[in-house]
């Protein structure tokens, strides 16, 4: 049995680890015992022992100048930027957990009730079990005064690149003042307020909006106790380019053309200046639509320049514009018609007061030799009258053929009596 448990240990040997050593089991130990006591002189100097730390630019707060404006209406000049450094003092492990957050510094203005210059304690608070040690400064001088207000103009200073072929005109804001309160002494150096805007590269006119910024003549005024109405603008800045357009007339039936009518327009053009994009739709002003059937025959007529758009300006001056209508290469035929149609839906009684009516018709020599009594025809709408109506005047169309069209046309207006029972 004793051989069996040798062979059994021989073979559990063979894969178990080696025994430690007694030596390497003592040295372990006694690192142990350091540790631990490194640790309890760590610990116990934590909670112990007394260090001291700075903060840096701890911003000083003014307590009650909300209720010097409102009692007193005053307000403070200055001693409203001031910061201090403070130096506290605690255990390292209350130290480590205070950030510059967790701190304050302070003036108390509940005992100024006039106007003046104050030098007024700081105080500070630190978390429970942190005191202070030092303190960069023990007061701070605080100068108050009366709240007072005024108006100042707005001015724009637009930042821009601009080509040759435009202009810039004056910057428009939809507020021309605004009106500022705040400490008399601060407001008496105030010249005007103003807003910058950086349009960049100008092909047009734009809008865009700014924020207003206070100035004693070139310098900017930055104190927090100045109120303004208005913090942003709406700034307009005009860009103008000029053009030249042809004057030009319209045709009410289109019957002139360069064959048988010469036209002159004096002045022929006229410079403009305005909105490039507005400049950009007009390509020639159109002063007045031309009714062919009354031209009779060479024909001036001075006629005023049509209105442009508000933001467009004519740049010649030129208010008014001469036209001269020359027939060219057209004769005229009179021709009597009997060949009258009336279009009566009404079914209304009628007479007519004539028959037949004289036309005067006006083409070239060749297209008027076509016209015969046969070919042209004359309508007569009763269509907006009912019985009873007694005399009227009804206008005559006259009815061409289409092959004539537009080459003869007749002069003129015509009309025939009718009476309608």
């Amino acid at each position: 049995m004793n051989e069996n448990k040798e062979n059994m240990t021989a073979v559990t040997d063979g894969t178990a680890d080696k025994p430690i050593s007694p030596r390497n089991d003592i040295v372990a130990r006694i690192l142990c015992v350091i540790g631990a006591i490194l640790l309890w002189f760590y610990a116990v100097s934590s909670q112990t022992i007394i260090e001291d730390r700075r903060f840096v630019s701890i911003p000083v707060e003014l307590i009650g100048a909300d209720t010097l404006e409102e009692e007193y209406g005053m307000t403070v000049i200055s001693g409203y930027d001031y910061s201090v450094d403070l130096t506290l003092s605690g255990t390292r492990s209350e130290l480590s957990k205070i950030g510059a957050e967790d701190l304050s510094a302070y003036v108390d203005l509940s005992q100024i009730s006039a106007a003046g210059e104050y030098s007024l304690d700081v105080r500070t608070s630190a978390p429970s079990g942190i005191s202070l040690k030092e303190l960069s400064s023990n007061y701070v001088n605080v100068y108050v005064d009366k709240r007072t207000q005024k108006n100042v103009e707005i001015r724009v200073n637009p930042v821009y690149i601009i080509e040759s072929d435009y202009s810039l005109g004056t910057p428009d804001t939809n507020v021309e003042i605004v009106t500022i309160s705040g400490p008399a002494d601060v407001l008496d150096s105030i010249t005007h307020a103003q807003v910058t805007v950086d349009v960049g590269k100008l092909t047009k006119s734009v809008t865009t909006s700014g924020s207003v910024v206070l100035y004693a003549d070139s310098t900017p005024v930055t104190n927090p106790y100045v109120k303004v109405s208005e913090s942003d603008v709406t700034v307009s800045i005009p860009v103008y380019t000029e053009k030249e357009v042809p004057l030009s007339i319209g045709f009410k039936y289109g019957y002139f053309n360069e064959k048988n009518t010469h036209i002159t327009i004096d002045p022929a053009s006229v410079r403009i200046k305005g909105d490039p994009s507005e400049l950009e739709k007009i390509t020639s002003i159109e002063l007045l639509t031309l009714d062919e059937k009354k031209i009779t025959g060479t024909t001036s007529m001075s006629t005023a320049v049509v209105e442009l758009p508000d933001t467009v300006e004519n740049l010649s001056r030129a208010d008014s514009a001469v036209i001269t209508v020359s027939l060219l290469n057209t004769a005229t035929r009179v021709i009597n018609i009997d060949n009258i149609t009336v279009k009566n839906p009404n079914g209304l009684e009628y007479t007519m007061a004539a028959e037949d009516i004289n036309i005067t018709l006006r083409g070239s020599s060749g297209s008027l030799s076509l016209v015969t009594e046969s070919n042209i025809g004359l309508e007569a709408d009763l269509s907006y009258y009912s019985e009873g109506t007694g005399r009227v005047s009804i206008p005559i169309k006259v009815v061409l053929p289409s092959s004539l069209q537009p080459n003869v046309y007749e002069l003129g207006e015509y009309t025939i009596e009718f009476d309608i029972k």
